[in-house]
């Protein structure tokens, strides 16, 4: 229902109905409740603590999201903040890491943009 609401630019109702989710036993379903807040605070342009709940997602080895997904998403927004040193890092991090991952070509395209600035 929150997903709904996000789509619909209803970010209040959405951030509500987040906060009244409980926790599931299912830990994606977690995750994934995370990576909406994350995309919530992303839509209000409070990119800082967006990539603070994405670090959290990475350091957690329990959790379900897609590593080198959450990384190029970092790098990304890292890209668009001038942390250029840290969106390369990350970048290189799914290049050396996940090689096969769908998001490889993606990240070089990515480094690529910006180690030509």
């Amino acid at each position: 229902l929150a997903s709904l609401y996000y789509e619909k630019g209803d970010m209040e109702k959405s951030k509500e109905i987040l906060e009244n989710f409980p926790t599931s036993k299912i830990k994606l379903l977690n995750d994934q409740k995370k990576f909406l807040e994350i995309n919530i605070l992303l839509y209000s342009d409070k990119k800082n603590e967006a990539l603070d709940l994405m670090n959290q997602l990475l350091a957690d080895p329990k959790s379900e999201m897609s590593k080198d997904f959450i990384l190029l998403k970092m790098a990304k927004i890292q890209a668009k903040t001038e942390q250029t040193e840290t969106a390369v890092a990350n970048l290189n991090k799914i290049i050396d890491e996940y090689p096969q991952s769908v998001y490889s070509y993606e990240a070089r395209t990515l480094l690529n943009e910006l180690e030509e600035k």
